[in-house]
């Protein structure tokens, strides 16, 4: 995780989102909640939750099979791709739902599970959405340095993350070493860096995290876009 960020954030609390759970299972799970120090928010619609996860900074779903499918259908449709615990047996194919949603599946619990086995759950989905929240303030952050780059800045900061020398960028933007040089330097500033290496890994951790979340790139993405059209 890429952690030195020019901005230093105020740590964020944790709620978990109940959606279609009966009675009895809403007492379980505030049992666990409480045990945990997290909060807990009943819902009774797959709107009302993604309109939720839109607000919260770490969130996790646990959700029971009957509301499962229409779930999926909307945190698909919005790009998100919280942590999700889901209760009852047999709770979906794989097959029919996309990758992303599978992929944000902590746990799947029996409708008789233990106690123990929820709280164990919610723990988990908890901690991944913390790490979630982390790996979306890295990218987002870089994004932003890298939207602040100048096209022949990007241009230079591409060839330098490629381990090419200043001498070898000159020559191939047809431009002297010193102008190489300053644009290098203005990269490295607006980018939080001191030099190419951090600059190279950090391009290639946001890389990977785009790859293995591929909703999350995308709403960097499509705020890129939008702002490009303004």
């Amino acid at each position: 995780m890429f952690n030195d960020s020019p901005t230093s954030r105020p740590a964020a609390s944790a709620t978990v989102l109940v959606l279609g759970a009966d009675a009895s299972l809403e007492e379980k799970i505030d049992a666990s909640t409480r045990s945990e120090g997290v909060s807990c928010e009943h819902l009774h619609s797959a709107l009302s939750c993604v309109d939720r996860l839109r607000r919260l900074d770490i969130a996790c779903v646990i959700v029971d099979r009957t509301h499962a499918a229409r779930l999926f259908e909307h945190l698909d449709a919005e790009l998100i791709d919280a942590p999700l615990v889901l209760i009852g047996g047999g709770v979906f194919d794989s097959r029919k739902v996309p990758a992303p949603i599978v992929a944000s599946v902590c746990r799947c619990l029996d409708v008789d599970f233990q106690a123990e086995e929820l709280q164990i759950a919610i723990r988990e989905a908890v901690d991944e959405a913390r790490r979630r929240l982390a790996d979306r303030q890295a990218v987002e952050e870089y994004h932003e340095g890298v939207r602040s780059l100048s096209a022949a800045e990007l241009r230079v900061m591409q060839a330098v993350c490629e381990g090419k020398l200043n001498k070898q960028i000159a020559s191939e933007l047809g431009v002297s070493i010193r102008t190489v040089e300053q644009r290098r330097s203005r990269v490295f500033s607006k980018m939080s860096v001191e030099s190419a290496v951090p600059l190279a890994a950090r391009r290639s951790m946001v890389r990977t995290i785009e790859r293995l979340r591929p909703q999350l790139a995308k709403q960097v993405h499509r705020v890129d876009a939008a702002g490009g059209a303004r």
